[in-house]
């Protein structure tokens, strides 16, 4: 993708990755400090988070002789990206494509 932005620019493909590279060092710091980034005409990219979910162990689950044992399994807590697409952009995928595209 460099080389096609370089050659729509008239740069060299160098310069284009060394603004690339910084670009997605921003982008991807923005979104740690701030929970998220809005990029113009594109979308917003925002991180979140879920708690683990504590379960309980069936009776049954458990050698013979066991099943009067409970015990609790707390699962890792899920972080997750999220993306919502621009109203331009979403627009321009219906065009394309047809159909409803989700925002």
């Amino acid at each position: 993708m460099d080389q096609e932005v370089a050659f729509q620019l008239g740069k060299s493909r160098k310069v284009v990755s060394a603004v690339t590279a910084v670009f997605l060092h921003v982008v991807s710091m923005r979104l740690l400090e701030m929970h998220g980034v809005r990029l113009d005409g594109f979308g917003t990219l925002t991180i979140g988070a879920r708690e683990g979910k504590i379960d309980s162990l069936r009776t049954g689950t458990f050698r013979p002789g066991e099943s009067n044992k409970s015990i609790t399994v707390k699962s890792r807590r899920k972080v997750y990206i999220t993306f919502k697409k621009a109203r331009r952009f979403a627009a321009e995928i219906r065009a394309r494509y047809g159909g409803a595209v989700s925002e």
